[in-house]
């Protein structure tokens, strides 16, 4: 009975391009997240996270991170989803985009 909420683990992995204050950089990027999302009614669900990135080859690795995210679910499998994060470097990260779920 999952009716408190649906527990999740995700892996990811792409390619990162960085430019800062005249330099540029490159690597290979994974990452791995856990959390729950509890569904607050039929339409809105509340997503807590807890983050796991790391570039191999730049020079800032290694970053845990945690936030929320707010899911509004247009159908059962498609949502918008809106989020705030903050990782162990004291970066702030703000993010809207779609989510889907199956």
């Amino acid at each position: 009975d999952l009716s408190w909420g649906r527990p999740f683990i995700g892996v990811g992995g792409g390619w990162i391009w960085t430019k800062s204050a005249g330099e540029r950089d490159n690597s290979f990027l994974y990452t791995a997240d856990t959390g729950v999302e509890f569904q607050v009614t039929k339409a809105l669900s509340i997503t807590p996270v807890v983050s796991f990135t790391d570039a191999a080859s730049l020079h800032v690795n290694n970053k845990w991170g945690y936030g929320v995210k707010a899911n509004y679910w247009i159908t059962d499998q498609w949502g918008v989803s809106a989020g705030i994060g903050r990782d162990n470097m004291v970066n702030t990260t703000f993010s809207v985009g779609t989510t889907f779920r199956f």
